[in-house]
């Protein structure tokens, strides 16, 4: 996960955040129903920030846009950022103590005739994610 900031933001200029910085900073979020909603939350709520009430985005679109217009600051999964490329407006920076990360899991049952087909995808997904986030180092 990636801070993101508007260029015009003052922590635009960081290389890295500690996540005690963000200590009562309003955060943009998507709306409810989203798994990446629920994990911002928790980030956000143990490093002291806390949610934008006014405003909650349907899309990764969305967010990256109103960052980009300076009306908030938001986490942004690596994979979205590295996918889409660098924005105009939008500054991303990692943060530490703690890092926030994600975990994606590929879920079936032990039995399952398919558990071969299950473990190539997620095999393929992993070598893809690494792939992808080597490059952008």
């Amino acid at each position: 996960m990636l801070l993101a900031v508007s260029e015009d933001h003052h922590w635009a200029k960081e290389e890295k955040l500690s996540m005690r910085q963000l200590i009562g900073q309003e955060m943009l979020m998507l709306d409810d129903g989203h798994c990446l909603r629920h994990q911002t939350l928790d980030y956000c709520f143990t490093a002291g920030a806390k949610e934008n009430s006014h405003f909650k985005a349907t899309s990764l679109e969305t967010l990256r846009n109103m960052v980009a217009a300076n009306a908030g600051i938001t986490f942004m999964p690596e994979l979205a950022v590295r996918n889409e490329g660098l924005r105009k407006g939008v500054k991303y920076i990692p943060c530490h103590s703690p890092e926030p990360t994600r975990n994606i899991a590929l879920v079936y049952r032990p039995g399952s005739p398919l558990r071969n087909r299950y473990e190539r995808v997620a095999s393929a997904i992993s070598s893809k994610v690494k792939s992808i986030l080597a490059g952008a180092k």
